[in-house]
């Protein structure tokens, strides 16, 4: 059991592992789409036109940007037909398969299962006692998935059972998700319940969609932002994993300069000094040279922190 008041705050180098596609390769799978879907009826499903299509995909192309959300943020009139062709991409890379290998080594770095190794407990009752809470900026559920799964095997019990105790753990997507798993949706509203692994269907495309939220959309003062902002305040460590460290990003997180019992500490897998420097400088120094580490985020658990 996590017995030490931890947060932990995922970028897209923490799905990387289980396949998901990081940034720039998101873009390429995003125009690869767009530029096949010729569809009449897919098209009208998705309240979409090939000329808006085309316009969407032009633009993307040549407007020189390295990521999804900074393209929809500069035109907004595509953002509604942007979240669909993201979900579109992602939910096919939902699947159980890459979360759980059949022991070999598919999986290089599968810290899901450490994390799950370290909040570990005897008694299913006493899951939620782990002092962990994780801010995610994935669309992905795979986290929540693999936990729901491991757990249910684990202990032979109810998926009602499960989720009364996963959903005492603070998992928080600041940017959205690819719509509710079935245990978390409490509102009988099923049109926003996409299944893991359910596929891009029309249905679940469209739901998946409304969950999701860029950069200019997702600001500080939203709710997700200001239940991170009081995680991040009271935990004692604060544990930056598999990020990108976008500035706005850190604005909107709020960082504060580290009370003397708090730590803090980021992983910048294979980034430059330069990419390094611009981290510490856009934190304003709340980030610092000796707290950004060049590892992995297992060997980061194995070797630099571990959760306890």
């Amino acid at each position: 059991m996590i017995e030490i008041k931890t947060v932990l705050i995922l970028g897209a180098g923490s799905s990387y592992g289980y396949k998901f596609p990081l940034g720039f390769e998101l873009c390429r799978l995003i125009y690869q789409i767009a530029t096949s879907l010729t569809n009449e009826k897919e098209l009208k499903e998705l309240n979409t036109s090939k000329e808006e299509l085309v316009a969407f995909y032009q633009g993307f192309r040549y407007s020189g940007v390295v990521s999804i959300d900074e393209f929809l943020s500069a035109r907004t009139e595509f953002i509604e037909l942007g979240k669909k062709l993201i979900a579109k991409v992602l939910l096919p890379f939902e699947n159980e398969m890459d979360l759980f290998p059949p022991f070999d080594d598919s999986i290089s770095e599968d810290w899901y299962r450490y994390l799950l190794e370290r909040m570990m407990v005897d008694n299913l009752e006493d899951f939620s006692k782990n002092k962990i809470s994780i801010i995610t900026f994935n669309y992905d559920r795979s986290l929540e998935q693999f936990l729901y799964r491991a757990l249910m095997h684990r202990f032979k019990a109810s998926s009602e059972e499960i989720s009364q105790q996963l959903k005492q753990i603070n998992i928080i997507h600041p940017h959205g998700q690819l719509g509710l798993l079935p245990w978390q949706n409490e509102s009988g509203d099923n049109s926003f319940t996409v299944h893991y692994m359910g596929g891009p269907t029309i249905a679940n495309i469209i739901a998946a969609s409304k969950g999701i939220k860029i950069i200019h959309e997702a600001n500080e003062d939203t709710h997700e932002f200001q239940k991170a902002h009081e995680l991040i305040n009271s935990a004692d460590r604060v544990f930056i994993l598999g990020f990108g460290y976008h500035k706005d990003n850190l604005r909107r997180l709020q960082l504060r300069k580290r009370i003397q019992y708090q730590m803090m500490l980021g992983t910048v897998l294979n980034m430059k000094k330069e990419e390094v420097g611009q981290i510490i400088f856009d934190s304003n120094s709340v980030l610092g040279q000796d707290h950004l580490i060049n590892t992995s985020i297992l060997e980061f658990f194995k070797e630099v922190q571990r959760l306890q």
